[in-house]
């Protein structure tokens, strides 16, 4: 077969196994990831930037905001006479709760999580956010 295992057609694909032409475009079972950037540092910013993605901006409650975009279109549906369209603004509703282990086996990323705490409380726009702390597991309560 021109594209299965062991096939000679120049395009052929191989889906696993060994190569044996030499000429598969494509190893779909195989993922050979290896971190190449040591000098790669996660700060608060970027983490900011990853926080702010979760954030749902939603239209809400008294519509008094300009529908630019929409007034144009009704405007031209209306033949050119001006028909203003108005709509809610926007606000992002999704509150957040942060529960973290900072004990044990969490030591080493310590540095890390005080960044994630830094970058939530300065970067992410939520509604609101809260974080409790424990220590190895939730027993009977958490800390702030």
């Amino acid at each position: 077969s021109p594209f299965g295992q062991g096939g000679q057609h120049p395009s052929g694909v191989r889906m696993g196994g060994r190569g044996g032409g030499r000429s598969a475009l494509a190893v779909a079972d195989t993922r050979r990831f290896r971190d190449l950037r040591k000098d790669l540092v996660l700060d608060t910013r970027q983490m900011g930037t990853a926080l702010r993605r979760l954030r749902k901006l939603q239209r809400k409650g008294v519509i008094e905001e300009l529908d630019l975009d929409g007034t144009v279109d009704e405007t031209a549906r209306n033949c050119g006479d001006l028909e203003i369209v108005m709509r809610p603004p926007r606000k992002n509703d999704v509150r957040m709760l942060l529960l973290l282990d900072v004990g044990g086996s969490m030591d080493p990323h310590a540095e890390t999580v005080s960044k994630l705490f830094s970058a939530a409380y300065q970067h992410g726009g939520f509604k609101e956010l809260e974080s409790y702390y424990f220590h190895n597991c939730v027993y009977s309560k958490v800390y702030e």
